[in-house]
Parts: structure tokens; sequence; C-alpha cells
């Protein structure tokens, strides 16, 4: 098994509901598959103070072109978002450290995106 299943067991949480979302032509819907897009929100809110960590190596995850497609589909909602504070490429050994990093460089950090390789 790879490293985080691992690791994730021995982490309590708990499951969150996918939100109920408003929108601006007055449609309700439930987010399904963590999925909603292209429709105008009622009241947006901005992702400025954000990061982005990949444990998927630079030449598999083109994070220019992730935020670049966060920006666009935010925009199409209505929903500001900024370019990451920080964007860190990372490995397993290195992980936790560079989060703690980011962290504690960005005291206001509203949001870490982690990306993960695919499970094969």
């Amino acid at each position: 098994k790879q490293w985080y299943q691992r690791r994730v067991r021995g982490i309590k949480g708990r499951l969150l509901q996918p939100p109920n979302l408003s929108y601006a032509n007055g449609q309700q819907q439930r987010a399904s598959s963590g999925q909603w897009r292209n429709k105008q929100l009622i009241k947006p809110r901005s992702l400025i103070s954000w990061g982005l960590v990949s444990m998927v190596p630079k030449d598999r995850f083109k994070g220019q072109e992730f935020k670049q497609a966060m920006a666009k589909e935010g925009n199409n909602m209505g929903v500001r978002i900024d370019d990451p504070l920080q964007m860190i490429f990372t490995d397993e050994r290195r992980f936790r450290n560079d989060v703690d990093t980011m962290i504690r460089k960005y005291r206001n950090i509203d949001y870490i995106f982690v990306i993960l390789p695919a499970m094969s």
C-alpha cells in the first residue's frame, strides 16, 4: 500500500456532506462528486490565501495549468482565485516538513491543495 494510505487510517476525522449551493439564477443544487461549475454563485467567496503541494513530479503535474484552470473556473462562478502563495513539489520523505513550513511561513493561509499521485 501507498505510504499515505497507511497514515490516513490513523487520523481521526469525519466525512462532510457535500454543500448545498445557491446560484444567482435562483437554482439550488447539492454538489455531486466534488463538482459544480459554470453557474454564478449568489455569494461567491474569494480564494486569496492558498497554497499548492504536489506529490506528483513536475514533469507529470502541470502546476501552472492547474492554477490557470482554477482561476478560469472560479471566474465563471464569480469567484476570485488569486495565484497560490506558494507551489511546492515534494515527495513522501519531505511532505510533512514542507507542509509545516508553508503553514509557518504563511500564518493566515486559508487552504492548501494537496495533489496526490494516481493510485495504481
